[in-house]
């Protein structure tokens, strides 16, 4: 089965947030999602972590690069028909994700959606 969305996600030497990070996205998909990571030969103890994770829910593409080369290697490993990228191993994902993704079908399909994280906004 093609999964309607890939998400697109690179990491280098993220040993202290890599587990927490990925359990974020874990917890908000299912069949419809692939999960791409490219880890950059991390020597941390994160790239141990990733490969936990390989094969059962996540593709892990491990080559040397840069953040950019990276973020290309996994849109071009992806086969989802919608594209979620520019996520790294150091953010943490707050259960929003099919939330965005109704709201972006409703009001902006066909269109890039950039979605940023401000502080400010939901500091209380």
């Amino acid at each position: 089965m093609q999964p309607t969305y890939s998400i697109c996600i690179t990491n280098f030497n993220m040993v202290d947030s890599v587990r927490q990070s990925l359990e974020s996205i874990l917890t908000q998909v299912d069949e419809r999602f692939e999960i791409i990571v490219v880890d950059s030969c991390s020597d941390d103890g994160s790239l141990d972590i990733l490969r936990e994770y390989q094969g059962k829910r996540i593709k892990l593409i491990v080559q040397a690069c840069s953040i950019g080369l990276g973020r290309q290697k996994a849109i071009e490993n992806s086969r989802g028909k919608y594209i979620i990228s520019h996520m790294d191993m150091d953010d943490v994902f707050q259960p929003s994700l099919n939330k965005l993704l109704q709201i972006y079908h409703a009001n902006f399909e066909g269109c890039m959606l950039v979605v940023q994280y401000r502080p400010s906004v939901y500091a209380g």
